[in-house]
C-alpha cells in the first residue's frame, strides 16, 4: 500500500506546472498510469486513511487541461471523475480547502472582476479569501458552527442566512462564506 503511494506521488511530477521535464513530452502514457495507480490506492481502501496531502495534490494537479486532455476519451475522463469523488468524500474535501489550495499556489490569481461597481477592480483569490473568513465570522457571531456528523446529517443547527441581494461581488463572497462554513443558506 504504502509503496502505491509511493508511486501515485512519482506519477503526479509531470503534472506539476513547475516541472522541468515535462516540456514536449507526451502525457498520454503518465496519465493513463497516473489514474491506474489512484484507482488501484483507492480499491485499496478509503483514502481517509491515506495521506491527505498526498490526495490534495492529486485533486489539484489533475484537474488542469494538460492531465485531462492526456486522457483518450470520454470513457477515461469518466473513470477519473469517479476518483475525485471518491477521493472528496474519503478525506472530506470541502469548498474550503479548496479556496486554502488556490490562495495557497496563486494568492495573486484573479478569482473576481467587479463591473457593476465601478472602481472597484479585481480581487484575487487571497482578498476572496479574507473578505469571506470575515463574513463567516459575522455569520457565526449569531450561533455556533453547526456540527456535522459522517454523512453530513447536522448534530446541532447553526445560523441561518437568507441571501437576498444582486448578483456582485459581496453576494458571492456572503455565499461563499456560508459554503465554507456550513452555514445554512
Amino acid at each position: 500500500m504504502e509503496s502505491l503511494a509511493h508511486r501515485l506521488k512519482t506519477l503526479l511530477r509531470p503534472f506539476n506546472p513547475a516541472a522541468e521535464d515535462r516540456v514536449g513530452e507526451s502525457l498520454a502514457a503518465p496519465a493513463a498510469e497516473l489514474l491506474a495507480c489512484a484507482e488501484k490506492l483507492l480499491a485499496a481502501g478509503p483514502a481517509a486513511g491515506k495521506d491527505r496531502d498526498l490526495w490534495c495534490d492529486y485533486l489539484a494537479l489533475t484537474r488542469h487541461p494538460d492531465f485531462l486532455t492526456a486522457l483518450p476519451d470520454a470513457a477515461t475522463r469518466a473513470r477519473w471523475a469517479e476518483t475525485t469523488f471518491a477521493v472528496c468524500e474519503d478525506i472530506a474535501y470541502t469548498l474550503g480547502d479548496m479556496l486554502d489550495r488556490r490562495v495557497d499556489d496563486q494568492p495573486e490569481h484573479v478569482l473576481f472582476q467587479e463591473l457593476a461597481e465601478p472602481g472597484s477592480g479585481s480581487w484575487n483569490y487571497a482578498q476572496v479569501r479574507r473578505r469571506v473568513h470575515s463574513i463567516a465570522a459575522l455569520f457565526l457571531q449569531e450561533g455556533p458552527r453547526p456540527e456535522l456528523a459522517a454523512g453530513g446529517s447536522r448534530q446541532q443547527d447553526g445560523p441561518r442566512v437568507a441571501l437576498l441581494c444582486q448578483n456582485s461581488l459581496g453576494s458571492a463572497c456572503c455565499d461563499l462564506a456560508c459554503l465554507t462554513s456550513d452555514i445554512f443558506v
